[in-house]
């Protein structure tokens, strides 16, 4: 006979522990202006340029006419979609409620795609010379921030609503700027946490690697970091994320599935930027 080692009991976890991901951080209108439930391949947006104020003529004479110049900027749609199916037989292998933990997976994952499709749109964005900021020899710091500030500042992109969205190496760096560890000596909180919300009026956005792309990285580890105004990006909904599950009879599974029709575009040039920054 055996000893009790053989009538032992295994025990599981009744939960999942998931692998870390993250959550959406740029979709929702937070920074962008965003339409919904637009049809169609594509939605138009209307641009409208600058009027200048003309010095009148003499009295009785008639009012100077000027015509703003006008321009069409196109967002096109993509149609994104997931499905993970769960068959009952093996579900009645686990004590854990596979169906149920994953529409809240399926929306993070819905989430970073939506922020992939900003970003995609950023990077794609013609920019002035001025908006870009060469990398040289360093990563971020308070400098090339500043430089970005003075181009806004000289297109008049209005100074509410400016992003700036870094990685955790560029925070890093920034932290490690004398600089800007002196300006953040005024809210101890900052260090305390190792945040930075905020940084010469730019809401600081630090995202992770990403499976769908994130902020782009060269061969040569020059990575392309992002700032932008608000008004200068638009998103537009076609279909809106959606999570659902479906019994699949004839295969005796569950299928949980997520989809969502969107696209994104660059529609005022010079509110957007560019920090090239050697990691």
């Amino acid at each position: 006979m055996g000893d009790l080692s053989t009538v032992a009991i295994q025990q599981f976890n009744d939960s999942f522990i998931n692998q870390y991901d993250a959550n959406m951080v740029l979709g929702g209108g937070r920074t962008t202006q965003i339409i919904h439930g637009a049809l169609g391949s594509s939605y138009k947006w209307p641009i409208q340029g600058s009027i200048t104020m003309q010095k009148r003529g003499g009295y009785g004479s008639l009012v100077p006419l000027v015509q703003p110049d006008y321009e069409r900027i196109i967002t096109t749609f993509d149609d994104y979609a997931v499905g993970v199916p769960v068959d009952e037989h093996e579900q009645a292998l686990l004590n854990i409620d596979v169906v149920g933990t994953l529409p809240k997976k399926l929306a993070m994952s819905t989430g970073r795609m939506v922020d992939q499709i900003i970003i995609d749109a950023l990077v794609a964005a013609s920019v002035p010379a001025e908006n870009s900021i060469a990398a040289g020899s360093t990563n971020l710091t308070l400098d090339k921030i500043r430089a970005v500030a003075a181009a806004f500042k000289k297109n008049n992109v209005p100074e509410n609503d400016r992003f700036l969205l870094i990685t955790g190496d560029q925070r890093d760096s920034l932290l490690s700027d004398d600089k800007v560890l002196n300006t953040l000596y005024v809210n101890n909180r900052n260090l305390l946490t190792g945040q930075i919300d905020m940084l010469l009026g730019f809401n600081i956005i630090c995202i992770g690697d990403r499976e769908e792309g994130g902020l782009p990285i060269d061969s040569s580890s020059v990575r392309t970091c992002l700032a932008w105004q608000k008004d200068s990006m638009g998103y537009v909904e076609s279909i809106a994320p959606r999570t659902q599950l479906d019994y699949q009879s004839r295969s005796l599974s569950h299928q949980a599935t997520a989809d969502f029709r969107s696209g994104a575009s660059n529609l005022l040039p010079k509110g957007v930027a560019k920090i090239f920054c050697a990691e």
